[in-house]
């Protein structure tokens, strides 16, 4: 695993952003798959942004939602928020987004394990870790999902999110969600970590000598291309040599 510091959130952020323009610099025709979460506003601002600048074609790309929320207003679903943050700024068509349908989440585990099946690996991919060491909403179990499954989220996890919400009620309590084989099988997989809550899980992930059913996060250390992106934050509790950002 790659790992690199970042001073803070709006600057891991850029280094996000530059490594999915260079995915797109390199191969236009990239298969890109999203997580979305308010540590990402600073990211998608960075990638409308590049748009405007003409700084990488964006258009051509085929763009994928990796989860989706059961039982949320539309307006807080991942496909939502990534439409309307990222998608539509960018011009990206119809034909280029591919996302589970919020309205059908119960039947779309069987047809997107197909679809991923028809289609070539997923060039990129772009998620975080939680607190609690889940890994895209796989959570922790004696046993965890290879495919799209549903998962419960935990309390930590919906108290995380109820800064999107008028009310913690209003918090999703299930996700459908990319499974860890799915994850493992993207070429490159990058991974954001800013904020003091994310220090013991990055340092849990990095310095492990070991993979864990009980820490997803850690199955990250099986993946052959990953990238951890972490702040000054997320990176305090490391044994290693830190440059001083000041």
């Amino acid at each position: 695993m790659k790992l690199i510091l970042a001073k803070d959130a709006f600057h891991a952020s850029a280094m996000a952003a530059h490594v999915i323009e260079g995915q797109l610099k390199q191969k236009p025709t990239s298969w890109i798959g999203l997580s979305y979460s308010p540590t990402f506003n600073a990211l998608l601002e960075q990638l409308r942004e590049a748009h405007e600048a003409k700084e990488a074609p964006f258009d051509q790309a085929h763009w994928l939602g990796l989860y989706e929320y059961f039982d949320v207003p539309l307006a807080h679903t991942l496909k939502s928020n990534l439409q309307n943050q990222l998608l539509d700024p960018l011009g990206v068509d119809g034909e280029h987004r591919h996302f589970f349908d919020p309205q059908e989440l119960l039947k779309e585990s069987t047809v997107f394990n197909q679809f991923l099946d028809l289609i070539d690996p997923i060039d990129l991919g772009i998620t975080t870790i939680g607190a609690d060491g889940h890994l895209a909403y796989n959570q922790a179990g004696t046993v965890l999902s290879p495919r799209i499954h549903i998962d419960r989220l935990t309390d930590s996890t919906r108290m995380n999110l109820a800064v999107d919400y008028d009310d913690l009620t209003e918090v999703p309590n299930r996700v459908l969600t990319f499974g860890l084989a799915d994850l493992l099988r993207i070429r490159k997989l990058v991974v954001f970590c800013v904020g003091k809550t994310k220090s013991a899980i990055v340092k849990t992930v990095l310095e492990s000598k070991t993979v864990s059913t009980l820490v997803p996060a850690t199955m990250l250390l099986l993946h052959p291309n990953c990238i951890l992106i972490a702040d000054a934050e997320a990176a305090s509790l490391l044994s290693i040599d830190k440059p001083d950002f000041r």
